[in-house]
């Protein structure tokens, strides 16, 4: 059941919904994720980026979005969980300054975060459930490339039967081609 008040993509680029993803490698726990600032958009589902580290400070998830915004333009929201991370003063500031508004789900309602949560499931099952990291190096390089075959070879039902990467193409294409399109932009 959606949050009332709960923001809801009806169109590429509005909504990035983001999580965290935690695997076990050699007795240390390394945070891998398809950062939040990776851009799962609810429509178009292409995480932009990855970062393992054993842990994420906000100014390092502000340097990710900051080349993710550059790169693709900025969402309309960030919708996350309640990770020190997400709802540090200094990345709600910076995200209000961008004027991209901020929605953290319910502690204990991963539900609220849907597709972030259904990208995670995949995420460990495909990747990080089948690999063992004995570094944060070899971890960021196993997640970068399952990220892209994710992007660019995985088809998705959701998505007309295209990787996430080809489907944002197309949908591109179409909103580029509207009488005062700001495609891509998340505005």
């Amino acid at each position: 059941m959606p949050v009332i008040g709960a923001p809801i993509a009806r169109c590429a680029s509005k909504v990035w919904p983001s999580t965290t993803s935690v695997c076990n490698g050699s007795g240390s726990r390394l945070s891998c994720r398809c950062h939040p600032a990776a851009g799962i958009g609810d429509a178009e589902r292409p995480p932009r980026r990855s970062r393992c580290r054993p842990s994420f400070r906000s100014v390092e998830v502000i340097q990710v979005l900051a080349q993710v915004f550059a790169e693709y333009g900025p969402p309309a929201f960030i919708r996350s969980d309640n990770g020190s991370e997400f709802i540090a003063l200094a990345l709600c500031a910076w995200l209000y300054q961008q004027g991209i508004q901020t929605h953290h789900i319910d502690p204990a309602s991963p539900w609220q975060n849907a597709y972030g949560e259904s990208f995670n499931a995949r995420f460990r099952d495909e990747c990080l459930n089948v690999e063992e990291f004995l570094t944060a190096l070899e971890a960021q390089v196993i997640v970068e490339t399952w990220r892209r075959k994710y992007n660019t070879q995985r088809p998705h039902s959701s998505l007309d039967d295209l990787p996430p990467a080809e489907f944002y193409q197309h949908w591109q294409a179409q909103q580029s081609q509207l009488p005062g399109s700001t495609a891509g932009l998340g505005v």
